[in-house]
């Protein structure tokens, strides 16, 4: 199994690089309100392209509003936040998305990318729903990585002597393989210890301190524990549904989230999300939340004997991983959290839990 894996990233690294050698100009992105995982990944492809084609113009550009969480690399300042990455690529001819392979989650005008005629290429640990047509794609279940950090390592730099990896590259990619794994509580078993050999090599390597990064990474303001206070206060149990078992629950409101920016209210969720993996009472919860003006996110967390909530996130139109996932739903109709509530019951009924 591990020599077909082996065999597959390099075949996926030499098509990558030859791909490269006709670009003329390439822009990386990733999905809208980046995670540390996003993040890590934009600029670790953007370290690879520049030590092996120094001449290469290449461009980082997010859809969204600037975030300051990652000022503490400096390699962040090359990140561009623009009203919409579609009006960006028109004078571009290649296009690298890592961490997500939908065109939806990158841009409010996904059909307006279908229709240029660029080299396309796509790095997602995830499983997904693309209908894109990919000059190259590597996505799951072809690989099977708890970060896109840990796979753009392994298919970029691992045993690659034409690039290396720098102090800030390794803190990058041990942050994103941390934050996206939750702490490494995420990892189910033997089956993802390669994990935690990679991040010890990382931190011996580059001699990396995780508090001093996380520290600033997720850094919290009152105004975020504010926020965090009224998840706490409204989280109650929910009634088994059809097959479903019993889960936990709560939710913002759109006057909840108003005066905030959207990092106040990603760090309270953020923390509120390991409240939902401690409950006695059930093996799985999720939230929702006004986003921006786009519609609710929902964020689905679930033990590791409970049920796979990245095939959950799936039915409502959703992605992620089997212990933690998310969708975003965008239906004008639906304005109050219960609403949202019934509609994802109502999707979730429309297939059957799956156990981790």
């Amino acid at each position: 199994m591990k020599k077909n894996a082996d065999k597959l990233l390099k075949k996926t690294k030499e098509q990558f690089d030859s791909l490269l050698k006709k670009s003329k100009r390439v822009v990386i992105t990733s999905h809208i309100n980046p995670d540390s995982d996003s993040i890590s990944s934009v600029l670790v492809t953007y370290n690879y392209i520049k030590q092996k084609f120094p001449k290469l113009p290449v461009y980082i550009y997010y859809t969204g509003d600037y975030l300051k969480s990652w000022e503490y690399f400096p390699s962040y300042k090359k990140v561009k936040y623009v009203e919409d990455i579609a009006d960006k690529l028109k004078s571009n001819d290649t296009l690298i998305l890592v961490d997500v392979q939908d065109l939806d989650r990158v841009s409010f005008k996904p059909e307006d990318i279908d229709k240029l005629n660029l080299i396309s290429i796509c790095f997602d640990h995830h499983y997904g729903k693309t209908t894109h047509n990919w000059d190259l794609l590597l996505t799951r279940p072809r690989i099977s990585y708890t970060s896109n950090a840990h796979l753009l390592y392994d298919l970029l730099y691992k045993d690659n002597k034409e690039v290396s990896l720098n102090k800030e590259m390794s803190e990058l990619v041990y942050t994103g393989m941390f934050t996206d794994t939750g702490g490494f509580r995420f990892l189910n078993g033997s089956k993802d210890a390669i994990t935690l050999k990679v991040a010890t090599d990382l931190l011996e390597q580059a001699d990396i301190y995780p508090d001093k990064i996380l520290s600033i990474v997720y850094k919290n303001s009152l105004s975020s524990l504010h926020i965090l206070s009224n998840l706490l206060q409204r989280l109650h149990i929910e009634e088994s549904f059809g097959d479903w078992p019993k889960f936990a629950f709560s939710y913002l409101t759109k006057e909840d989230a108003r005066g905030y920016d959207e990092r106040e209210v990603s760090a309270a969720t953020f923390l509120f999300k390991g409240f939902l993996k401690t409950l006695d009472d059930c093996v799985w919860g999720f939230y929702v939340r006004p986003f921006k003006d786009l519609g609710w996110r929902v964020s689905f967390r679930s033990y590791p004997s409970g049920i796979n909530v990245g095939a959950a996130a799936r039915l409502v139109g959703g992605n992620g991983h089997d212990l933690a996932s998310g969708a975003l739903i965008q239906k004008p109709e639906l304005q109050e959290p219960q609403e949202v509530l019934d509609y994802v019951k109502s999707l979730l009924l429309k297939g059957k839990p799956i156990k981790v």
